[in-house]
C-alpha cells in the first residue's frame, strides 16, 4: 500500500515512533489529547485507532473529561472583555 505524504489541504499525514519506540499516533489518542482522523490510503492503524479513541471517551480522559461547569453557568462575556479573562479559570 502507497501511503499519501499529505492531505488535500497539505497537512502533513505520518505515523510517529518516539526514539523509545512510542508510537506517539496511538498515545495521544489513548491519553485523550487527540480526535481520531484516518484520511485513506494511510489506514494501516485504523482500527487500533479506533479502539484507543473510544477508550478514550468512555474513560473521559483529557479533552472527553466531564468539565466542572456547564455551559449555561458561564458568563457571557462581549470580545472586548475577552481579554480579561485569559488565564483565568470561570
Amino acid at each position: 500500500m502507497i501511503l499519501k505524504k499529505r492531505d488535500k489541504y497539505q497537512r502533513k499525514l505520518d505515523y510517529v515512533f518516539l526514539p523509545d519506540e512510542t508510537f506517539f499516533n496511538a498515545k495521544l489518542l489513548h491519553d485523550g489529547y487527540a480526535n481520531l482522523l484516518t484520511i485513506p490510503p494511510n489506514v494501516n492503524y485504523v482500527d487500533l485507532f479506533t479502539t484507543l479513541a473510544k477508550e478514550a471517551r468512555e474513560n473521559e480522559r483529557d479533552i472527553w473529561a466531564k468539565q466542572e461547569k456547564e455551559e449555561e453557568d458561564l458568563p457571557v462575556i462581549s470580545w472586548q472583555e475577552a481579554g480579561d479573562y485569559i488565564g483565568q479559570r470561570l
